[in-house]
């Protein structure tokens, strides 16, 4: 079972290495100008990464970032959109803020906290938004976790999700949990609802009334891999 997990996240990631292998560069994305009631967005930008992950491996990742037109850049992705204040968010998490700046086709980041970086023209991409009302359709996995197998323990900690899509509806499945060679323990949810894509952002709509908007991003020449708050999904084949 542990070793059907790690090959699954090893797929999962070469899968989304693949797809930005041949990524446009910004230049030849048109963005949207507003997410959800937020203005000024320049875009979606993913970076290459290296985190640890299930089992405690180091996997490669594309992490997403929000750019402002006016140089400023959020890194919180998990946050609803509909529900990020930004002159609110800079005061009460400035940490999630830095300022960005291109030098040619390299970006340079300064965050509030003192770390910058730079992003060569290699390891950054700029993400596609979805059209108005555009469909997905298929099954869609995303899976992350932690342990230490890879470093030769026994502890495995997993959290799969799945998306599915079949017109304008959806169904949302997770799965979480882990153990070692003796216990192990796991919890499932499942959700669904119909859903509308706008640009950079995704609503569900949950049978029950509810509703909840988040970002939402394509990979550049993918539409078979694509983020949603600070996840990413694969098509399952």
């Amino acid at each position: 079972m542990k070793t059907k997990i790690i090959f699954l996240f090893s797929m999962l990631c070469i899968g989304i290495l693949v797809s930005s292998a041949g990524c446009r560069r910004d230049s030849e994305v048109n963005a949207s100008e507003t997410i959800a009631g937020i203005s000024n967005v320049d875009g979606i930008y993913i970076h290459l990464e290296y985190e640890a992950g299930v089992g405690g491996g180091i996997y490669p990742v594309y992490n997403p970032y929000l750019f402002f037109t006016d140089g400023s850049v959020y890194k919180n992705m998990a946050t609803s959109p509909e529900k990020l204040d930004v002159v609110q968010s800079k005061q009460q998490e400035p940490k999630e803020w830095g300022t960005w700046k291109k030098s040619g086709s390299t970006i340079i980041l300064a965050w509030n906290q003192g770390d910058s970086e730079t992003w060569d023209d290699k390891s950054w991409h700029k993400a596609l938004p979805a059209g108005k009302n555009e469909l997905i359709t298929g099954s869609y996995n995303s899976i992350s976790g932690g342990g230490n197998t890879a470093l030769g323990g026994d502890i495995m900690i997993v959290n799969a999700k799945n998306l599915s899509f079949d017109g304008s509806r959806f169904t949302y499945e997770s799965t979480s949990g882990g153990g070692n060679t003796s216990v192990t323990a796991y919890s499932n949810q499942a959700k669904a609802g119909t859903y509308k894509l706008n640009g950079y952002s995704i609503e569900y709509t949950f049978n029950n009334g509810t509703k909840e908007i988040k970002f939402f991003y394509f990979y550049p020449d993918s539409k078979t891999v694509f983020g949603v708050g600070d996840r990413v999904y694969v098509l399952d084949k």
